[in-house]
């Protein structure tokens, strides 16, 4: 599937039948309340630094899946304060 870079904040993505999984690098090395910082032990983020919208879906629901790293290592790693959706738990 084709994806057009529009301007600086907008991408398009050529007409499909059904959903579309898009998927980007986010840079996580700001540790501000600005953009993202990712390392062994946390995962913090502004979602509105790294999320995607879809243009006129913004009352839509969406569900955001972070997948903590693996390994016995990182078993306390945590990711920002959001809570788990109900029905949703793995």
């Amino acid at each position: 599937m084709a994806i057009e870079k529009i301007d600086k904040h907008a991408w398009q993505a050529a007409p499909v039948e059904g959903p579309i999984t898009p998927r980007y690098e986010v840079y996580a090395w700001d540790i501000s309340v600005r953009a993202a910082h990712l390392d062994d032990s946390v995962g913090f983020f502004n979602a509105t630094s790294v999320f995607l919208a879809v243009e006129g879906q913004s009352a839509s629901p969406c569900i955001v899946d972070i997948e903590p790293p693996q390994g016995g290592a990182y078993r306390n790693w945590r990711a920002t304060a959001l809570s788990e959706a109900r029905g949703t738990k793995r």
